[in-house]
């Protein structure tokens, strides 16, 4: 048989479900047992919101307001492990 295959669908862009798992990265930073973690989670959850935007999964405005809760994350951790 000769079937065409049609091309996956492109994700929708500022999918719900793909904003939920990039805010887990950015709530990580906040749970950071050590210095060494929370560098790391900084690099993680920065390093996902920019591939997100690479890909076209997520706008502009997107992009500017995940970065914005990722720099409040940053504000917010006091470098005391949570209990």
């Amino acid at each position: 048989m000769n079937e065409q295959k049609t091309p996956n669908a492109a994700p929708a862009m500022n999918n719900p479900e793909t904003l939920a798992r990039a805010r887990i990265r950015i709530t990580d930073i906040g749970a950071a047992a050590s210095v060494e973690a929370w560098r790391e989670d900084i690099g993680i959850a920065r390093g996902w919101i920019d591939a997100l935007q690479c890909e076209g999964l997520i706008d502009e405005a997107t992009f500017r307001a995940l970065d914005a809760e990722i720099d409040a994350a940053l504000a917010k951790w006091d470098g005391v492990a949570p209990e």
